[in-house]
């Protein structure tokens, strides 16, 4: 699917000066309430999507979490993100995006100072949208290039594949294929090898990337056995932020890549239909099917 806006693009969103003003007035009223009422409220946009989808919780159950954020270190940051040319940067890292994977509609970019806990997201809402945490980004060109590329690759997927679903009722297997995906499309927009020791050491929550790359097999297993559970908590926790998706699922696309598939066509693929070409390729004993 070919972009539909000739100029389709990032809108960059900027919330750092009003994370100055929540963090000065946090001192008066402290933490929570600045946070809530002069951060997340005109940020909603972004955050409650965070909250539906991937944390599955209400906004009050971040409390906790704000209360323990560093608000002077993660000022400090992004202000440090943004001192450092991080803007003009972030729109070059999309500028290389589009130029290999055209995006369906224009879409806003938040760069925002998150709670410590994501560099990065790209998720369903009314506008697909991409969050930046600037107290979490790594400054250095590869790894902004290579978030963004990430992140990118799941904007794009949002507006062609999930836009009319319910992203609750996404199966571990949408995810899997997503993350693949995504930690795919960056690795080659670096010039990478897709070799499951590379992707391994791609994945910045994998503890051992040399032992889970030999774990692979096993770890695929595990997934192909819980393929088309819906995506609750447990699962998230499970395969996402362990780590195992981006590694089965990256592993699982280099595959199709290696046999010559695109990955601008796959990105634009349903899951169903991908993980039938996986069960061509791989024949698996069950799961994916």
């Amino acid at each position: 699917m070919e972009s539909t806006h000739r100029n389709a693009g990032p809108r960059l969103v900027l919330g750092v000066d009003e994370f100055a003003a929540c963090a000065k007035r946090a001192d008066e009223i402290g933490k929570w309430n600045a946070w809530r009422d002069l951060y997340f409220e005109p940020f909603e946009k972004a955050f409650r999507p965070m909250l539906e989808i991937v944390y599955r919780c209400g906004r009050d159950d971040l409390k906790p979490y704000v209360e323990g954020l560093d608000f002077d270190a993660a000022l400090s940051a992004a202000r440090r993100f943004i001192a450092e040319d991080g803007v003009a940067r972030v729109r070059k890292a999309f500028s290389r995006c589009i130029d290999v994977l055209p995006p369906v509609a224009s879409f806003p970019v938040y760069l925002l100072v998150g709670i410590g806990h994501a560099n990065g997201m790209a998720l369903p809402a009314d506008e697909p949208y991409v969050f930046l945490g600037l107290e979490c980004c790594d400054g250095s060109a590869a790894g902004l290039d290579g978030l963004i590329a990430h992140e990118y690759n799941h904007l794009v997927r949002v507006q062609t594949v999930y836009g009319g679903m319910n992203p609750t009722a996404l199966t571990v297997g949408d995810f899997v294929i997503s993350e693949g995906l995504a930690t795919v499309f960056a690795l080659r927009l670096l010039g990478e090898q897709l070799t499951p020791e590379r992707i391994a050491r791609s994945i910045s929550n994998l503890d051992d990337p040399a032992a889970a790359a030999e774990r692979e097999p096993t770890m695929r297993a595990d997934v192909l056995a819980h393929w088309d559970r819906s995506a609750d908590r447990e699962m998230i926790v499970r395969f996402i932020e362990s780590g195992t998706a981006y590694l089965v699922g990256g592993c699982m696309i280099a595959g199709l890549i290696e046999d010559g598939e695109s990955i601008a066509e796959l990105t634009r693929t349903p899951t169903v239909e991908i993980a039938r070409r996986i069960v061509d390729r791989d024949e698996p004993t069950g799961g994916a099917t």
